[in-house]
């Protein structure tokens, strides 16, 4: 998936029955992706870092031009956020840039997930990154207490793409994959990866099984957000291609067998699903209004939208290049904001708490 130069960040609030209120919980993160509510006013992020100088050109296959040949870095990392402290939980994490001529977008740590009081990180790393060592991987962190912060590999997934094709790939093929979120599902993780377009289940021994292969189901959609449904399904948004036209996203539901069926249209640049205790779904987007000309994906515009029987309805808008969004207990949507288009410049990420009347929801832990 190929996000354009960064441009201006801004940020607005549309006026609807009840008029959200918006607040800038957290700063000076470094392309900040997705999120998790672990308690009152305390959420987990990943942040997928600043890149960094290292490359692997003639080590192994790059990816094509323009986006690529990437160099890469050791500069992202986890960081547990409550009220202004912090908590690095995984540091040292790999961190990619793209070429100059895109923009030098950061591909990196972009997901966490919490089971069973374990905290997970999807990191999209690898060779084709600029980084020899460090696998696309999902990532276990192995303090989340006091001590130092570190992690352990639960599931390589570089050594899962390499060996395992999917049925069509992409112009813009990445050898070591693009995952781009997580969910939990029945106690286990599932990942939606971006570039091949699969999803995978990642079993309790961090084995790797593929759930299906959009490439063959549905084509080329570039499937970005997914979250578990209340009726055991997953749920799945895509992005879209180049150049992201406004409209043309859809929502898929995915079986755990693998079924796809397209349940939405007209959505664009989808980065984020959830799911309130009523059982109604959130969808966020990360840019709207796009056309075909330059800059393509317009700064300022992301918004959150609910789902109702009469097509989706706007909760919030004016957000800036959003990618992650997660439910408080209190019913507050946090939400990543200003989170890719960043290039290498550090620290203009932030996290902001939305409270838009969803009310107590029991079912949060």
């Amino acid at each position: 998936m190929q996000l354009i130069h960064a441009a201006a960040a801004f940020l607005s609030v549309s006026v609807f029955a009840q008029a959200p209120t918006i607040t800038v919980f957290a700063t000076n993160l470094d392309n900040p992706r997705g999120i998790r509510v672990t308690g009152e006013d305390r959420v987990v992020v990943a942040e997928a870092g600043t890149g960094g100088p290292n490359s692997t050109i003639g080590i192994c296959t790059q990816l094509p031009f323009p986006l690529g040949p990437l160099s890469g870095g050791r500069t992202g990392r986890a960081v547990e956020v409550k009220h202004n402290s912090r908590k690095i939980l995984a540091d040292g994490l790999a961190s990619a840039q793209t070429s100059v001529i895109t923009g030098s977008d950061i591909f990196g740590a972009t997901d966490v997930a919490v089971l069973n009081g374990e905290t997970y990180i999807l990191v999209a790393a690898g060779c084709s990154k600029g980084d020899t060592t460090f696998p696309t991987a999902v990532l276990r962190a192995t303090n989340t207490g006091a001590g130092h912060p570190g992690y352990a590999v639960f599931a390589d997934l570089s050594q899962y793409f390499l060996a395992n094709l999917p049925a069509v790939p992409p112009p813009d093929f990445d050898p070591h994959g693009n995952p781009f979120s997580m969910t939990v599902l029945n106690g286990q993780l599932y990942v939606m990866e971006a570039n091949h377009g699969e999803i995978l289940r990642i079993g309790a021994n961090g084995s790797v099984t593929r759930v299906v292969d959009f490439s063959a189901a549905v084509g080329d959609v570039v499937p970005t957000a997914i979250a578990a449904g209340p009726d055991g399904n997953l749920y799945v948004g895509s992005f879209s291609l180049f150049p992201y036209f406004a409209g043309s996203a859809n929502i898929y539901r995915v079986t755990p067998a693998g079924v796809v069926t397209t349940i939405d249209s007209g959505l664009t640049n989808v980065t984020a699903i959830r799911f309130d205790c009523a059982g109604t779904m959130y969808v966020l987007e990360s840019s709207t209004g796009n056309n075909a000309t330059p800059p393509f994906l317009f700064p300022g515009t992301g918004r959150i939208s609910k789902r109702t029987p009469g097509g989706f309805v706007p909760v919030a808008t004016g957000i800036n290049l959003p990618t992650g969004m997660d439910i408080s207990r209190r019913g507050e949507f946090f939400v990543t904001d200003t989170t890719y288009q960043q290039g290498t410049a550090p620290g203009r990420g932030r996290i902001l708490k939305i409270e838009a009347g969803l009310g107590e929801q029991s079912c949060k832990n």
